[in-house]
């Protein structure tokens, strides 16, 4: 049985266009990932999965806006927007690439970020 070691993690908060929106980070080397959750469950939801990325990974888990502590805003919850969003968060930290995880809406999320900036997305799962 292998044993993981909780990393530390960290609430952070970037401001996109105005919305605050909120992520947990674990900071550690190696490529990023990305975890994207479905409509109704936010970036905690990541936090077993974060804990064992980042053992090689340093890992990012979004909370959309309007879910977990990002800014409930009046309009702005098409997929193309969430994109967006994650877009603007991962220019803010200087991030150039990434792996994204996600389900239900937050994949629909990944898909639209990786064909926005297909520079941007290495790999989807």
């Amino acid at each position: 049985m292998r044993h993981v070691m909780a990393s530390r993690r960290a609430h952070r908060f970037v401001r996109v266009d105005d919305v605050r929106l909120h992520f947990l980070e674990w900071e550690s080397q190696g490529s990023v990932v990305v975890c994207l959750p479905g409509i109704t469950a936010n970036a905690s939801s990541f936090s077993g999965i974060g804990d064992a990325l980042s053992e090689q990974h340093r890992v990012l888990a979004i909370d959309i806006r309007g879910r977990g502590r990002s800014d409930l805003t009046s309009d702005g919850y098409d997929v193309a927007q969430h994109a967006l969003d994650v877009a603007g968060i991962l220019s803010a930290l200087g991030i150039r690439q990434v792996n994204v995880v996600g389900w239900s809406l937050g994949a629909k999320i990944g898909l639209a970020l990786a064909a926005s900036r297909p520079g941007l997305v290495d790999r989807l799962a």
